[in-house]
């Protein structure tokens, strides 16, 4: 099978365009639209006409700061999670996407097979 040299995949054109590769996204941005954004703008929607408009749960979400100290525990540790994901996770895709060693290959297999394990599991149940 012959390799791709960097020159050629910079020439590389869908359908002749040279912004067909935006129109690889479509799925993407459908499939987020369907399942992130819909049901996301639903809820505010919801939140702020029950059933007329109304800032009720917002106001009581302010009176009682119980919601707050919730809130600000909830981006809190997202923020945390998110930060020590990237510190790690970054820096081992790094080393497997530029590594063609043996270690890399243990490496992978060692990100990868947590994925597997609820499968695994599943068939032999």
């Amino acid at each position: 099978m012959a390799e791709l040299t960097l020159t050629q995949v910079k020439g590389l054109r869908l359908r002749g365009e040279p912004w067909g590769h935006v129109l690889l996204l479509g799925p993407l941005v459908g499939y987020l639209c369907v399942f992130f954004v819909y049901p996301l703008s639903g809820v505010l929607i919801q939140s702020v006409f029950d059933p007329k408009f109304t800032s009720e749960h917002y106001l009581t979400m302010v009176k009682y700061p119980v919601y707050i100290r919730v809130l600000w525990n909830t981006l809190e540790i997202s923020i945390v999670v998110t930060l020590i994901c990237v510190l790690l996770g970054y820096p081992v895709a790094y080393y497997l996407s530029a590594s063609k060693s043996n270690w890399a290959m243990i490496l992978l297999i060692a990100v990868v097979l947590p994925f597997w394990i609820s499968v695994v599991v599943g068939t032999l149940s």
